[in-house]
């Protein structure tokens, strides 16, 4: 598992301990901003999936989700999916839990692979509707966004907004429209290499553009 999964599960777990024992501190899940891009650079998993149905298991303080899936399509990471059936997710939102109501409805997930290898998804991950993907987004997970992940996305949280690095792209989506998801840059824009060696925001094909779909993908 990459170490970047590990350690939203390990805060997840002194979190719980914290609630456990009724200590300060176990506040509601919180995530920063995250293009979905840099997601998909992120994480271990990325894929398209229709969800079937959920049940609550597991005992009293470690009740998680399982969503029981079929797997439409896998962005990333396609060799640990190959005999998935079931995802997991923490039952109460305090730990960043993914509650989706299934109804039979394409979704795009990501999510990280346990030792044991079951696959986890939260809703710090980019996760919606397949039908709310955007063409440009989807043009990304289609090998686009993997192509820039030797770039990387500052978000901009307050202006004067500054940059450290040649391979930084400069996030405004949210500062500037007030909105980190819905924004330009967020919808339709990819973080890539440049020519001269920098990264800058390049717009994603539109749907005319986009590979032809595989015999493998499933509607």
């Amino acid at each position: 598992m990459r170490r970047d999964a590990v350690y939203p599960m390990l805060a997840l777990a002194v979190v719980a301990l914290l609630r456990l024992h009724g200590l300060p501190g176990a506040k509601a899940c919180s995530c920063g901003p995250s293009h979905p891009q840099q997601t998909y650079c992120q994480t271990d998993l990325v894929f398209k999936a229709k969800l079937i149905s959920s049940e609550v298991i597991g005992g009293e303080g470690a009740e998680m989700i399982r969503y029981k899936i079929q797997l439409k399509k896998v962005f990333k990471g396609s060799e640990k999916m190959e005999s998935v059936e079931y995802v997991y997710t923490p039952v109460d939102d305090l730990f960043c839990g993914l509650l989706i109501e299934p109804k039979n409805q394409n979704y795009v997930l990501s999510g990280a692979l346990d030792t044991d290898g079951k696959v986890h998804v939260n809703m710090c991950g980019f996760n919606k509707p397949w039908q709310r993907v955007t063409h440009e987004q989807r043009a990304g997970l289609h090998g686009k966004y993997g192509a820039g992940c030797e770039c990387t996305i500052a978000p901009c949280l307050s202006i004067p907004c500054t940059l450290t690095s040649d391979t930084q792209c400069l996030w405004t989506d949210g500062i500037l429209g007030g909105n980190w998801i819905g924004g330009a840059q967020s919808r339709r824009f990819s973080c890539s290499p440049l020519p001269s060696g920098r990264c800058g925001w390049l717009p994603l094909p539109r749907p005319t553009l986009l590979p032809a779909t595989s015999s493998r993908e499933r509607r």
